[in-house]
């Protein structure tokens, strides 16, 4: 991965220094070869686990979908709407 090339030459690491494991590297692209993520998200969750915000991307993943809207429709939470509409009562009757 790039990003983590270029962080370890911005701070000057060695890989054996980065605060990235290599489980937390494998998650991440695993989340972008499926597509779960783009490669823009990516980064952004790349920085978090740089920063230790998480023990994995699919925890900084999630935590992300609780927090962000929707901004296109293509969003996987999108499809997820409907399901916990048709467990509510009300919803089922109609």
């Amino acid at each position: 991965m790039g990003e983590l090339s270029a962080r370890l030459n911005r701070e000057g690491l060695d890989i054996e220094a980065a605060p990235v494991r290599s489980e937390q590297l494998g998650g991440l692209i695993a989340r972008i070869a499926d597509q779960t993520i783009s490669n823009a998200i990516a980064k952004k969750v790349f920085d978090a686990l740089w920063q230790g915000q998480g023990k994995s991307a699919d925890e900084i993943i999630e935590a992300d979908s609780h927090h962000a809207a929707p901004a296109h429709g293509d969003n996987k939470s999108d499809h997820a709407a409907p399901a916990h509409d048709a467990a509510k009562p009300e919803a089922a009757h109609h």
